[in-house]
């Protein structure tokens, strides 16, 4: 039986190699089990420092506008966030990255907490993390498979027998979404069609993205807090509604 704890003793060149549970190798904390928990926390308190910058952007009065402050979140935010997504897509603590980037959606559309998540991707006109990822995953395959020389494209075509149906790679993630002829945008209008968020039919396309990004900070918080508004005095209406028939 193998010892997972085991410390290895390597030496190379004449020196001992110090033994770690969870090397780093190209930017990617590893860990016995791969399940990149390690990597995923890690890059989420990148995210959390990055994210403050963002935020120092978007003064209420005088801050950048949203086509700004896409652009910067999209460079500091998501360029740490999606950092080799392709090999952790399957994880299953992404929510933990998902949850930075919804903060960050957040600033960039200036809306509040209490907005629901699935509008944030519409409001920025970014395509919802899951489906970025996908389509990091699909964009590498495909040219690794455009590239017979290359390592990965030996390694694709020679990968393990799966002994645990619980493991889910990233390379039969790519099969099956090649098999699909997986498209990023045209799955998320699908989703967004047969979504039930309240509203959603105010957008038939969320590839489109929302006009008005390009206006001043002050006066696109202003918008969004008046639709707020009138959202909660819609709601407010039909719970008297409901309590007059109630009663």
């Amino acid at each position: 039986m193998v010892d997972t704890y085991e410390e290895l003793e390597v030496v190379f060149n004449g020196v001992q190699v110090q033994h770690s549970f969870k090397p780093k190798y190209l930017g990617i904390t590893l860990d016995r089990s791969l399940t990149f928990k390690e990597h995923i926390e890690k890059t989420t308190k990148k995210l959390h420092s990055r994210i403050n910058i963002i935020q120092k952007l978007a003064g209420t009065g005088w801050g950048a506008d949203g086509r700004t402050l896409r652009t910067a979140t999209l460079a500091l935010v998501y360029s740490t966030a999606e950092y080799s997504a392709q090999v952790w897509c399957n994880s299953t603590h992404t929510k933990k990255i998902d949850t930075q980037l919804n903060s960050a959606m957040r600033i960039v559309s200036g809306t509040v907490k209490s907005t629901p998540t699935q509008w944030l991707p519409v409001l920025t006109n970014i395509l919802p993390p899951t489906l970025r990822r996908k389509v990091a995953l699909l964009r590498t395959t495909t040219k690794a498979d455009k590239t017979k020389r290359s390592l990965l494209y030996r390694m694709l075509r020679n990968t393990p027998n799966l002994r645990l149906k619980s493991r889910k790679p990233p390379w039969t993630k790519a099969k099956e979404l090649a098999l699909s002829n997986f498209e990023g945008t045209k799955e998320w209008r699908e989703n967004w069609t047969s979504t039930d968020v309240k509203n959603s039919g105010l957008v038939s396309d969320p590839n489109k993205g929302v006009e008005g990004t390009d206006l001043p900070r002050d006066v696109w918080r202003f918008n969004r807090g008046i639709e707020g508004i009138h959202a909660a005095n819609n709601e407010a209406l039909e719970w008297i509604r409901e309590l007059d028939i109630a009663l």
